[in-house]
Order: C-alpha cells, then structure tokens, then sequence
C-alpha cells in the first residue's frame, strides 16, 4: 500500500498532501464554480470546464457562479465529489485505490454525513482503508501533546475541546459561533465604512480578508490602546489595494477582532471565548482543570492574530471578573463561589500558539499516518461492510 493521503476538510480551505510531510502540498479554498453564461459567445469558447475547483474558479469568479459546499459541516455532496476528483486525480496527481486515506470531519458531525462520506470515498474514489478524526484532536498531536484544552478558531465556526490522553471530553465541547468571516463582516460593513471606505462586492470582500490577515491585531488592553492612539494618531496602520489606493485604520484594526472577547458588538448573545474557555474545563473533572489549564493550544487561521496569545492569558489570569460573566458558573462552580472570583485566575495557566497553527490539524494527521503502528488502524472497505459505522470514532486517537 503506498504512502497515506492526509486530507484536513475546512469551511474556507481544504489542506491536502502526503503523510510523513512537514506541511501539505495543498491549500484550496473550499469553493467550486459552475459556468453562469452559455458556453460560447461570439463563437469564442467561455469554458474550458464543466467545473472549477478553489483558486482556478476564484480567479473566473466573473463568468462563474460559486458554491461554498461547507459551512461547519458538509452541505453539498456533489460539490465534495468534484473537489475530491480534481484533488486525487488532477492535484495530487494520484491513483486513489492506492492510498488509505485520513480525513477530519467537525465535532458532532451527524453520523448520516459520516456514511455518506465513506460511501464517497470507498465507492467512487475507491479508497482503500480510511481513517477519520476531528482537527482539534489531530493539532494536539502537533503540539506534542497527550492532554489539553484545544481553541479551534475557524472561518465560520469555532470550538473549544477538552482532551485528556488522546481521548476527546465529548460531552464538555464547547462551540464559539464566531469565526473569521464574521470578523471580516464587522470589518468590512461597519468599520470600514465608518472609516469612509467602500468595498461591498464579493472581490472586494477578498480584499478586507486580506486587510484583516496582515494588519489587524487583538490589543492586550483596549483602553489603554485607545490612548495611545489619541496621544499619536500616526500609529494608524497601512494597507496598498493598489498604486494610488491605500487603506488607513487606526483603532480599527485592532476592533475587529474585538468581537471576540465582546460579541454583542456585533449583535451576538453569546459568552465571550475567554468565558467559553473557563466554561468549558470548568465543566471536566476537578483533577483535570490544572492540566488542561496549562495546556490551552491555539489552532485554525483565526487565531493568527498578533496579541491573539497574551490577550487570553492576561484574560484567564485576572482575580476578579464582572458579576454578569460569571453568572453561568453558578450551577458549575458550586453554591459557594463568589459571583466576583474568576474560576481560572488560581492555576498555573499556559497558552500555546504554535508557528503552523493554521494546519497544525493537517501536520498532526501527518505524523499519525506515518506511523506503521497507526496505520493498522484504518478501517477497509471490508471491515466497514462488515460491522459498519461504529469502527470509526472520530474523538479518540
């Protein structure tokens, strides 16, 4: 049998490549094209496809219309079944029936999606064995790490998972309904336009992503941040669209990510992330919460923001919290507890944001599948016939 195929399946990107790889060979965005116009024009052929996978149908967006086929979980099985053809076939260059096959699905991926996902890949693609496992459970294999509490800070969702010794806390997951793309959202309609800028169309959406990637940051205090910028407004940061285009922003870029720690700023009733955090190890085994303190590991492109690490710590780290962000610890914490003392201020606390956290999922699902050992745990084709889905558990490693 020859070398794994490692395949991480993201809302915005899909990283693809080889096990025993330092990083994949493939990062695609998650779209696919469809032509929107009849195939010739002048006699002049339009398309040369029936279909467009990731940055070849990005760059045709104005002939195409585009499909997003994931948003958190699979939406659309066509779409999944013409990417993975031009991923085994045309990418990676690949005969599929001659490489097992490790492929992440999201946290409480409902078990239909499961099926009709191995059906995919032992049947069409012919697929020799699979292996299947949540990203967050694949990262701490990246950090080298057995225990933890994993920040999965992704495009459109988020999640915060517990694990202890390989093994997913499945009942204490927590998921964070904001992601990238509504940081992006925030950025574009209301603090750009604030600003004075206009950009409304989908390209000019790809050009706040951008924006947002390269100079927006999280401030370790905003107030204090807020100063600094009256005392020198030409801290502002610069973005060039092009020769004579330039974007300015100032406090601006450090708002946007804001809504992480305050999601009413953008119409959101949840908790803030620190305080799903605090919720969610709170909710494990008293005799796990310092370990699983000391091992929080940022994960997903989301958390690639600058200041991202050290504005949780100093978070997690404060002795006294607002009494209405402490309210949802009643029942966990105890009867005792004072609404005002911060559940996680007295341990030892540890926030790990590794370089390659943005596929630190695919690098972990890399190391696994190079394993000889690991490797005996892929399910066939024939095994999965035989006693179906409940070979596979995505939450353990």
């Amino acid at each position: 049998m020859k070398n794994p195929i490692i395949v991480d399946l993201g809302t915005h990107t899909i990283k693809a490549g080889f096990a025993n790889e330092k990083e994949p060979r493939l990062i695609i965005p998650t779209i696919v094209g469809y032509p929107k116009y009849r195939r010739k024009i002048n006699d002049k052929e339009l398309y040369e496809k029936n279909f467009y996978i990731g940055n070849e149908a990005i760059k045709k967006r104005g002939i195409l219309k585009l499909k997003y086929p994931i948003l958190n979980i699979i939406e659309d099985w066509n779409d999944i079944k013409k990417i993975f053809q031009e991923l085994f076939l045309n990418l990676l260059q690949i005969n599929p029936g001659e490489h097992p096959v490790l492929i992440t699905e999201p946290p409480y991926n409902p078990k239909q999606n499961r099926k009709i996902m191995l059906k995919i890949l032992f049947e069409t693609f012919n697929i020799p064995s699979v292996y299947i496992c949540i990203p967050q459970l694949l990262s701490l294999v990246d950090s080298n790490r057995k225990i933890g509490c994993v920040i999965d800070l992704g495009a459109d969702t988020s999640h915060i998972v517990p694990i202890y010794n390989n093994s997913v806390i499945k009942e204490n997951i927590k998921r964070f309904d904001i992601g990238g793309y509504q940081i992006t959202d925030f950025l574009q309609n209301k603090l750009l336009r604030q600003k004075g800028y206009s950009l409304n169309s989908q390209s000019d959406r790809d050009i706040v992503r951008d924006l947002k990637e390269t100079i927006c940051y999280v401030a370790l205090d905003l107030e204090k941040e807020e100063i600094k910028f009256e005392n020198d407004p030409t801290l502002e940061r610069s973005y060039k669209i092009s020769s004579d285009e330039i974007i300015r922003l100032g406090l601006e870029a450090s708002y946007a990510p804001e809504c992480l720690f305050e999601p009413a700023i953008i119409g959101k009733s949840t908790p803030s992330l620190v305080d799903m955090i605090r919720e969610t190890i709170s909710c494990c085994e008293k005799e796990l919460r310092e370990e699983l303190y000391n091992s929080i590991i940022l994960a997903g492109g989301t958390s690639m923001f600058s200041g991202l690490k050290e504005r949780i710590l100093k978070k997690l780290r404060m002795e006294k919290i607002p009494e209405y962000k402490l309210s949802q610890f009643k029942t966990i914490m105890g009867k005792n507890m004072k609404l005002t003392e911060n559940p996680s201020s007295k341990y030892k606390l540890n926030v790990i944001a590794p370089l390659n956290r943005t596929y630190s999922a695919w690098i972990g699902g890399s190391q696994l599948a190079a394993q000889v050992d690991f490797q005996k745990k892929f399910i066939t084709r024939a095994q999965y016939k035989k006693e179906g889905l409940e070979l596979f558990n995505p939450y353990k490693i």
